[in-house]
């Protein structure tokens, strides 16, 4: 499916917006060989962070429920958002250390296309996370090791402040309050939501709505994940129910 507009093309953020209704059009998963080796046994959540196997940056997230999300960036450009990977997982308890998933979206930047298609991976308890994403854009392959501040309980004191996209830039913000209170910013268009600390990890559930114009999606909604790891930085992505766009957060500085 393609992308109707990327309404945001800095190097660390940006908002990737699909065609809504239905999915009809929609690009199908790739069903090519995915099966990586097999790994010790575990859980699969906790944040992981790396390079692929093509040399992209990745930083992401697997939760308890098994909710995944990961951010890439271009080749040899580790500032630059090329992508976002989302869907829900399973940890198969009788293949030890096997995750996979069958209903993940790969919004890519790089082609202005929306994909379907699947993960499948090993993992190593808090140790490393191997696999590869597959669609139809093709395969991203990953070696990722585990970030222990996955295990810090959340705090909205931890995350409260305005960041931004990048140090210098002041056109795309977000204000996060000791209340939870969100207010963004991006390209002129007004944000509004609420942030909440999970109990399970140093992860945090957000609401974002978009105000009037000039906001593309005028009054809609997302919801997703955002999250601070090792890098300090501020890593989220937001999609609509039926994951159509998504509204991601990648390498976002504290001011």
């Amino acid at each position: 499916m393609k992308l109707s507009s990327i309404l945001v093309t800095l190097s660390v953020a940006g908002l990737l917006a699909a065609c809504g209704g239905g999915t009809s059009g929609e690009i199908k998963q790739d069903n090519g060989n995915t099966t990586p080796p097999v790994a010790t046994s575990g859980s699969a959540q906790g944040f992981w962070g790396g390079k692929t196997t093509e040399g992209r940056a990745i930083q992401g997230v697997v939760l308890s429920d098994g909710g995944y999300v990961f951010l890439y960036s271009g080749i040899n450009a580790p500032t630059t958002l090329a992508g976002v990977v989302q869907g829900t997982g399973i940890s198969d308890k009788t293949v030890a250390g096997y995750f996979s998933s069958s209903n993940t979206v790969q919004f890519s930047l790089e082609k202005s296309t929306r994909f379907t298609g699947t993960v499948a991976a090993t993992y190593a308890s808090k140790g490393a996370f191997t696999g590869i994403v597959s669609t139809l854009a093709g395969s991203i392959g990953f070696d990722l090791p585990y970030d222990s501040t996955y295990s810090d309980g959340a705090t909205l004191k931890s995350l409260a402040g305005t960041w931004a996209a990048t140090a210098v830039d002041t056109s795309q913000t977000l204000t996060i309050a000791e209340s939870g209170a969100l207010t963004g910013l991006v390209n002129g268009c007004a944000q509004t939501g609420t942030i909440k600390p999970r109990t399970d990890a140093n992860v945090f559930d957000v609401t974002l709505t978009f105000g009037a114009a000039p906001c593309t999606f005028a009054g809609q909604s997302v919801a997703g994940v955002m999250f601070k790891n090792k890098t300090g930085a501020l890593y989220g992505a937001l999609t609509d129910s039926g994951r159509q766009y998504v509204v991601p957060y990648f390498g976002w500085i504290k001011q």
